[in-house]
């Protein structure tokens, strides 16, 4: 609990070091499916760190994509690897 509290502290990405680490819930039934992690890696050059982790269920349904343009970091174009 404690952590969570810590975590959700967080909600602004704008210098080196910032970051949000967030739960992915499906709009549909409330459930929880993954994690995203957002982290400002060079504010400079709007470079923005994206992780992600989701349940093998939800696999290849566009989640990470959906997640992707949730992070758009300034003009920095957001490309996913395959």
């Amino acid at each position: 609990a404690a952590k969570i509290a810590q975590e959700s502290q967080r909600t602004r990405l704008e210098a080196n070091g910032d970051y949000l680490q967030l739960a992915v819930e499906r709009r549909s039934d409330g459930r929880v499916i993954g994690q995203m992690y957002f982290t400002v890696d060079n504010a400079e050059y709007s470079a923005l760190e994206i992780g992600w982790v989701f349940h093998p269920d939800v696999a290849r349904q566009g989640y990470a994509a959906g997640g992707c343009a949730f992070g758009r970091f300034g003009s920095a174009p957001c490309v996913l690897g395959g």
